[in-house]
């Protein structure tokens, strides 16, 4: 947060790949096309390859925006 107690980023529940791996989804599941516990799968396996390299990257992508003053 910035002096004012603004956010300077956010980082949501999930890193924007696994999101997106949900959102991709998202219409089979709201259609029954396809089960939310196949799509969790699916991002489990994200996560297992990923080992939170994507997270890491967000997080330092975000601080390099951020302004600090002292």
């Amino acid at each position: 947060m910035d002096e004012q107690g603004n956010y300077q980023f956010y980082l949501g529940p999930r890193p924007k790949a696994a999101q997106n791996i949900f959102e991709k989804h998202r219409s089979l599941i709201e259609k029954g096309k396809i089960e939310k516990s196949e799509v969790i799968k699916k991002i489990r396996q994200f996560y297992a390859k990923d080992r939170g390299q994507s997270i890491v990257k967000e997080i330092l992508e975000n601080l390099k925006s951020v302004t600090i003053n002292y």
